[in-house]
């Protein structure tokens, strides 16, 4: 589990993360991060970057692996795209 909520973090969340195999947690909601989400980060149990500056569409492994997590909050950003019906 990370925890890096109401940080002021600025940037954008690293690809790298990727190489976190065992993380199946991560927080990092209020801060300032811009950019897209990494693909890895769609395999996740819990994931939240609630209240950020987001500006992506979601990637695909979001929708495919949906059933995997199992809460996700991306609320408070500026996400484009759809939702696919079959969620």
């Amino acid at each position: 589990t990370i925890s890096l909520g109401n940080n002021n973090m600025i940037g954008t969340i690293p690809e790298e993360m990727k190489y976190l195999h065992v993380l199946s947690e991560l927080t990092l909601n209020n801060n300032f991060l811009e950019g897209s989400l990494p693909h890895s980060l769609g395999e996740l149990y819990h994931l939240d970057v609630s209240s950020n500056d987001i500006q992506s569409s979601l990637p695909t492994v979001f929708w495919t692996n949906a059933f995997v997590m199992q809460t996700m909050d991306l609320s408070n950003n500026n996400f484009m795209g759809t939702i696919p019906t079959e969620i």
